[in-house]
């Protein structure tokens, strides 16, 4: 997913706003130079194919223009030392920077608890995130649906490698964390999706 033919999807909901064009802006600026995993740009690869995926998925929805900027901004704070809270206010209104903040998470501290033990980095992790996704289960539909979305990429694009920590720990957050997450969003059935993933990666 580049650049160009998001722009062209979101031209086509009428919904190429300057919050839109701002959060456009801000991604390319936070996530500039950063690869995933598979060597893709986390932009082409995980930012631009969840709106995306968010536009195909919710067409003709009133808060549609809300997913589309919070899907371009979710991981921001996160990933960019640059842009934090302050900042996000002096660009976006509150309810914008409440939904990114709610969506951050510190990583940070659980690598430096861990150091390079793999398996108490993914343990610590699921714990933390366990916290993290029943605080975003009492949070708006917004925040709700792009969390989900956010994790129906990264399933999609983890490749079926046997019993990682990393790859044990995204099967088990999906096959219970998440199913709450996915039950409680009425306008689209994420069920399905989540059951193919963790099937892929469980056989």
């Amino acid at each position: 997913m580049i650049k160009k033919e998001l722009i062209e999807e979101i031209k086509r909901n009428n919904i190429y706003t300057d919050s839109v064009k701002e959060a456009l802006k801000q991604a390319q600026i936070s996530h500039k130079n950063q690869l995933r995993d598979d060597r893709n740009t986390v932009l082409e690869g995980h930012i631009y194919p969840i709106a995306f995926s968010i536009l195909k998925r919710y067409p003709g929805k009133d808060f549609l223009e809300d997913l589309v900027v919070l899907a371009l901004l979710h991981d921001t704070m996160e990933d960019d030392d640059d842009f934090d809270e302050k900042s996000c206010r002096k660009i976006f209104n509150d309810e914008v920077c409440e939904n990114v903040k709610k969506l951050t998470k510190d990583e940070k501290t659980i690598r430096s608890y861990s150091g390079n033990n793999e398996n108490l980095y993914e343990l610590l992790k699921y714990l933390r995130n366990k916290e993290y996704i029943e605080d975003v289960n009492d949070s708006n539909e917004v925040c709700r649906i792009v969390k989900l979305e956010d994790r129906i990429n990264n399933l999609q694009s983890t490749k079926k490698n046997g019993t990682t920590p990393q790859t044990l720990r995204y099967i088990i957050e999906s096959d219970t964390l998440f199913h709450s997450l996915a039950k409680s969003i009425k306008s689209f059935d994420y069920m399905p999706l989540l059951k193919k993933e963790i099937d892929r990666l469980s056989s």
